[in-house]
């Protein structure tokens, strides 16, 4: 999963930076993105809009975007 999904991003290692610290785990995590776009597709779901929410700071939208999670949007509470 790591070498697919940095392999596809503008700068591979800021990619696996940032799996390192949000790419596993608990809550919302940037292997959880790619697994519910890929079930959303699988179910004929292309069309619908992944937003991602519950824990977001600056830094954590930053890592999302350098792992070039598929998601739509962010949602932060701060």
């Amino acid at each position: 999963f790591v070498e697919r999904v940095a392999g596809r991003a503008p700068d591979p290692r800021a990619a696996r930076m940032a799996l390192e610290q949000y790419g596993f785990g608990t809550g919302v995590t940037i292997e959880a993105a790619y697994h519910v776009r890929a079930a959303l597709d699988e179910a004929g779901g292309k069309q619908a809009k992944v937003l991602v929410t519950s824990g977001f700071t600056a830094e954590k939208v930053r890592a999302f975007r350098a792992a070039a999670a598929p998601v739509d949007g962010f949602g932060t509470g701060s």
